[in-house]
């Protein structure tokens, strides 16, 4: 409240008291006394004050009365009781608005109020009224705990979160030579450290050590990593060079789980192209079994090919769940016409029978009616033409199968062309992306967002000879 001496002409920019609780003053030094007269119910507590600040970003257009309502939910969120805690909300307006929140930690019942964590609660609170306000929730990677419902806590550690502590720089070396050769070693390390095939402390030095750099490193009980490098008589702590070996090491355990990922997902695309193979077979003895006038059972016909039939549409296929839709229709399908076929061949087989055992019309005293004799007649001719039936069952199954078929192949072309997320572990300040690219050390940058790059492709259209990058430092410099 005592901010700035203000002016007439500044009147706008005094400080405003936005929300005040069991605090009637307005003055900071009667405030001031308040406070204190309540902190001192309980004289123990070494800082009795809570602070807080909430800043809006003018670019997000919130209304006022949204900031007030975020404000209020604020203070619950934190744990302020407003029938118990003495707080006050103050509204700064210079340079950019923003609010301070001072609470007394010393309730009105003389228990302390936690202020534990306080910095990592404020996020997790400020990201769940976002979320129930239904804000712009843009600011979610930069908190290392978020919002969950479903958590038993309320809350979730965020996988997309990256600290500041792991932001890479450039190196501040004003010293010639010096400078270049840590750039030469950051740079080089960025660039093995995009290939997720490099997932262990000691793939990473046998890479390192085709670049003529040497890597060293420890691992105590704790998985605590410490490293350091050198190359070309110079010596340097991973620190040095803004790569922290536990940095490296969590970028390491990133590649590892990557290239599981990609692992899994070239096996779950083979096994649904071998499923799709015995699927087929399976399919064709089940005809083949069907037209030889035999039901077939097909569990047994699928688990000769080595698949699972679980019922209904559910398959197990080396230990992989799949779905088929319409096999139950197309075993009934498959059922009707096997019937069919049976009933057609019951009516024939009658009607055969019945022809084959008819008798010719004998003479009366020696003479046939004419009447007779064409019966005869006919049923000579009858008996002439009359072949024994056959059991014809003629189930064909080319639309099914080749539907099936073409799904399965097409699922396994988009599971093995799917793009997998790889884990960010740290995030390279502009100047850095700059060097890489104007030292063309890297071909390409791909980023996920404009401050976090996810992959650094390797480019091996560069020579990276040190020698070369030396002369086109000193060249520079002379330019």
């Amino acid at each position: 409240m005592a901010q700035g001496n203000y002016k007439n002409e500044n009147i706008t920019k005094k400080p405003e008291i936005v929300l005040q609780n069991f605090s009637l003053e307005n003055d900071y030094k009667s405030l001031g006394k308040e406070f204190r007269f309540q902190a001192n119910e309980n004289k123990k507590v070494i800082k009795p004050v809570m602070h807080l600040t909430l800043n809006f970003s003018e670019k997000d257009n919130i209304k006022n009365h949204v900031q007030l309502n975020f404000l209020k939910r604020l203070l619950k969120e934190m744990g302020v009781d407003k029938q118990n805690h003495q707080y006050l909300v103050v509204r700064h307006n210079d340079k950019h608005p923003h609010y301070h929140i001072i609470v007394n930690r010393v309730g009105l019942d003389g228990i302390t109020l936690s202020d534990k964590n306080s910095k990592l609660r404020i996020g997790t609170a400020v990201d769940k009224i976002e979320k129930e306000l239904g804000l712009d929730n843009y600011l979610e990677k930069t908190r290392k705990f978020v919002y969950d419902p479903t958590n038993e806590k309320g809350y979730k550690k965020n996988d997309k979160y990256i600290s500041n502590e792991n932001l890479i720089k450039t190196n501040r070396d004003k010293q010639v030579g010096i400078k270049e050769k840590k750039d030469f070693i950051q740079l080089k390390v960025l660039d093995i450290l995009s290939n997720y095939k490099i997932n262990s402390l000691k793939s990473l030095r046998n890479e390192l050590a085709v670049h003529k750099i040497e890597f060293k490193y420890t691992v105590d009980s704790r998985n605590q990593v410490a490293v350091s490098f050198k190359y070309d008589k110079l010596s340097v702590k991973g620190s040095q060079i803004k790569l922290k070996g536990n940095l490296i090491r969590d970028k390491l355990e990133a590649n590892n789980v990557y290239n599981v990922k990609r692992s899994d997902r070239d096996i779950r695309a083979d096994v649904l192209k071998d499923f799709s193979t015995s699927f087929k077979e399976s399919i064709n003895s089940i005809i083949n079994q069907y037209n030889s006038n035999k039901i077939p059972n097909f569990k047994q016909v699928f688990a000769s090919n080595g698949i699972e039939y679980n019922g209904k549409e559910l398959f197990e296929y080396k230990k992989c769940a799949i779905t088929v839709n319409n096999i139950e229709k197309f075993k009934n399908e498959c059922d009707r016409q096997f019937n069919d076929a049976i009933k057609q061949f019951e009516i024939e087989k009658r009607k055969y029978n019945e022809i084959k055992n008819a008798e010719y019309k004998m003479p009366i005293l020696g003479v046939l009616l004419p009447s007779q004799k064409k019966y005869n007649e006919e049923l000579r001719n009858l008996k002439f033409h009359n072949d024994r039936p056959e059991l014809k069952i003629n189930i064909k199954a080319d639309s099914f199968e080749n539907l099936v078929i073409n799904f399965l192949n097409e699922e396994s072309k988009k599971i093995r062309n799917e793009e997998l997320n790889r884990e960010s572990v740290y995030k390279i300040d502009e100047s850095v992306v700059k060097k890489m690219i104007d030292d063309r050390y890297i071909d390409k940058i791909s980023s996920k967002s404009n401050d976090v790059m996810d992959s650094i492709m390797r480019s091996n259209s560069i020579n990276d000879d040190y020698d070369e990058y030396k002369r086109k430092r000193k060249n520079t410099r002379k330019r």
